[in-house]
């Protein structure tokens, strides 16, 4: 007993160190309320003037450290996939859209769509997944399509079952295809990387 009131006492008399706050990062939740959007977000990325975009399932949210804008797509899909590139310029995946966000005459920032630019065979396709930006243009992927855009025309490519997963590495896209493998682009054909059968099972996440 007196032991265990000796310790109590002494924990007390440890004053406060100044260093308990040093390195621990400053969190603040938002939610729906606050931004206006829906529940569910699945991206986040920022461009370089330090405003952040989050992909959003009612469409994109920008938010500049104080208030946030909602920016929906043009079909009025769901937000999947962001992505900025080397100029800056924010890329978008939707659901049977992508495209970019410019500023119109009032500064404010809207969705521009490229589906356009898309063959007309092409252009039924579902969620983007992801937005991957190397040397030779951005990659949108979706399960049944895979999409490049150079900045003046895009170019597809069909899986033979389905695109599971997509990264770019130095420049180079790297894509996993159901009961083929992991393959990399190499002038603009989709080519087996070394040891990329192993990734072949559907159940195979890289």
């Amino acid at each position: 007993m007196t032991a265990l009131a000796l310790l109590a006492r002494g924990v007390q008399a440890q004053p406060a160190s100044p260093f308990d706050e040093v390195g621990r990062f400053y969190v603040q939740n938002f939610g729906p309320e606050d931004y206006g959007g829906h529940t569910q977000n699945w991206a986040i990325t920022q461009a370089p003037n330090g405003l952040s975009y989050i992909a959003n399932s009612e469409g994109v949210l920008e938010y500049d450290g104080v208030s946030w804008h909602l920016i929906p797509v043009s079909n009025r899909s769901i937000g999947r996939s962001l992505a900025t590139d080397d100029q800056g310029r924010v890329f978008v995946g939707a659901v049977g859209e992508l495209g970019y966000l410019a500023s119109d005459s009032s500064g404010r920032m809207r969705y521009v769509s490229l589906v356009e630019h898309i063959p007309e065979g092409d252009r039924t396709f579902a969620d983007i997944w992801s937005i991957d930006d190397t040397g030779d243009g951005l990659y949108f992927r979706t399960y049944e399509r895979l999409f490049r855009w150079n900045g003046r025309a895009m170019k597809v490519w069909r899986p033979e079952q389905r695109f599971l997963q997509s990264f770019g590495v130095r420049d180079t896209l790297y894509v996993q295809q159901t009961g083929i493998g992991l393959m990399r682009m190499d002038d603009d054909a989709l080519r087996m990387a070394p040891g990329g059968g192993l990734f072949q099972g559907p159940g195979t996440r890289i």
